[in-house]
């Protein structure tokens, strides 16, 4: 069960540190972790859930779910769609690489409002 910090982020794991917060470009939720444990990625945080700051920036590669709003359909058959997310999020603001491969990237965004979604 996810636990609401703002209407920004919410826990998925407090006890881990995992945080979720929706990214307008990818048009998905990312996550970051906030604690150390192993060999996992990451990130400070400055505790504020209306005006985040994470650092280092975030890196994230890999493919949307071909069920999603991202999905890719070719001959009636669901292609998975490459996924980069490359961002500095610094007091609320979402700076976006130009190397995203998205819509937003070279922009600068306020961080969006988390949709209603269904946890799994």
């Amino acid at each position: 069960m996810s636990i609401p910090i703002s209407t920004k982020l919410k826990w998925i794991s407090e006890n881990e540190g995992k945080l979720v917060f929706w990214c307008a470009g990818c048009k998905s939720l990312h996550y970051v972790w906030v604690k150390p444990n192993g060999n996992r990625p990451c990130w400070t945080w400055n505790q504020d859930g209306e005006k985040p700051t994470f650092t280092p920036l975030i890196l994230l590669e890999g493919f949307h779910d071909p069920t999603d709003d991202n999905k890719n359909i070719e001959n009636g058959i669901y292609e998975w769609k490459p996924m980069r997310y490359h961002s500095f999020i610094t007091d609320g603001m979402i700076r976006y690489l130009s190397d995203c491969n998205h819509d937003l990237a070279g922009q600068t965004i306020p961080l969006t409002q988390l949709p209603e979604y269904e946890e799994s």
